[in-house]
């Protein structure tokens, strides 16, 4: 009987655990112990609104479609954060068109330097990519993938990421 009781006491811990470690992995909420934290947005098309992720079953975008993303990075402590660096990581088969930060096309990358954040508050940059087509992009069927975005500061690193599907299947949808 204790064997039981104990193995089902860990087995519940191992699934807490794995359950905390997905929710900020996909979308969800990050521990709050950090001193900040990075929340990755795509704009669904079909009614403005910012969210996680967009799968499959959801929304499909199109070549050269325009894709927008959000960045927040939050502070999370009663004092002010300085010097912040965040990235955006463009997958393959994507391009920067605007947004804020510097593009370094080399390594399909949008950098901003965030100089400040007040205590317990938030700072966004959004960024406008678009999926792209023939030489270095080519798009064949449907695919998803994941864009990456992080934030660093004294040596504390903090993502996530936020899934979008492309397709070049045009269906009567």
């Amino acid at each position: 009987m204790n064997k039981i009781i104990v193995s089902g006491i860990l087995a519940l811990t191992v699934f807490a655990m794995a359950a905390s470690s997905a929710a900020a992995q996909y979308g969800g909420e990050q521990p709050q112990s950090r001193t900040f934290l990075v929340d990755k947005k795509v704009l669904d098309p079909r009614n403005n609104k910012f969210v996680d992720n967009l799968a499959i079953e959801q929304y499909k975008f199109l070549p050269n479609q325009d894709v927008w993303y959000r960045i927040e990075i939050k502070n999370n402590r009663n004092h002010e954060l300085v010097n912040i660096i965040g990235k955006d990581v463009l997958p393959a088969g994507m391009q920067f068109v605007s947004g804020d930060g510097v593009y370094d096309p080399s390594t399909n990358t949008v950098t901003v330097t965030i100089d400040k954040i007040a205590a317990n508050s938030s700072r966004f940059w959004d960024i406008k990519a678009r999926f792209v087509t023939g030489k270095g992009g080519q798009i064949s069927g449907t695919s998803c993938m994941n864009n990456y975005a992080e934030a660093r500061k004294d040596g504390e690193m903090m993502a996530d990421y936020a899934k979008v599907c492309v397709s070049n299947i045009v269906t009567g949808k």
